[in-house]
């Protein structure tokens, strides 16, 4: 008797394991939405970036894109950040989506959200061992101009936490060939003087 109702409790607890992952498979296949949510209540924040992702790509919108490149970034999956963070930048929405963000949260939080966005995707090129991209990125995104919260400090600083001379010494070019007046860029010097350290220049 005793052994029938072990089998029968075995059973049961089968059954809702097995029913438990086919309603897990079918939230993440059908609803990913849900899967965010319930992901990031549980702290699983790799899964949450991953169900972004999802989200994205039944969507199609830019926001939903913007969400998933981040938490990519977060969590230190660079590869997603630097794939989808490329896409997001080519965005046509790209522009209207950050001056939106900007009017919606204080932008001297983070930087003006475009400089955020293209910071943490340089970055993200720049760990996946796409420098000449990232250094790319950012000198463009630079405009001839220098802000402490620009995305040529958010690689410039990786770099230096690296103690990655050559690519410190290709930022100092970058920022030689703007021809930028270090009176009229607070900051600038401090800049220069952390990349020039870790270049031995």
């Amino acid at each position: 008797m005793g052994k029938l109702i072990a089998k029968t409790a075995g059973i049961t607890l089968a059954a809702i394991v097995a029913l438990a992952l086919v309603l897990l498979g079918m939230f993440s296949w059908f609803a990913p939405g849900i899967m965010v949510t319930i992901t990031e209540n549980l702290g699983l924040e790799g899964a949450c970036a991953s169900y972004s992702i999802s989200v994205y790509e039944r969507s199609g919108e830019i926001d939903d894109l913007a969400v998933a490149v981040e938490r990519c970034y977060n969590v230190g999956d660079y590869e997603n950040a630097a794939s989808y963070g490329s896409e997001l930048l080519s965005d046509e929405g790209f522009d209207d989506y950050c001056a939106k963000r900007d009017n919606e949260i204080a932008s001297d939080y983070i930087g003006d959200t475009d400089q955020y966005l293209i910071g943490i995707v340089a970055e993200s090129l720049y760990r996946t061992n796409q420098k000449e991209n990232a250094l790319n990125l950012v000198s463009a995104a630079a405009n001839n101009e220098f802000r402490t919260n620009s995305a040529i400090v958010y690689l410039g600083t990786v770099a230096v936490e690296q103690g990655d001379a050559a690519f410190c010494s290709q930022i100092l070019s970058r920022l030689d060939g703007m021809q930028l007046d270090e009176d009229l860029y607070p900051g600038l010097k401090t800049f220069r003087e952390m990349l020039q350290e870790v270049a031995g220049e």
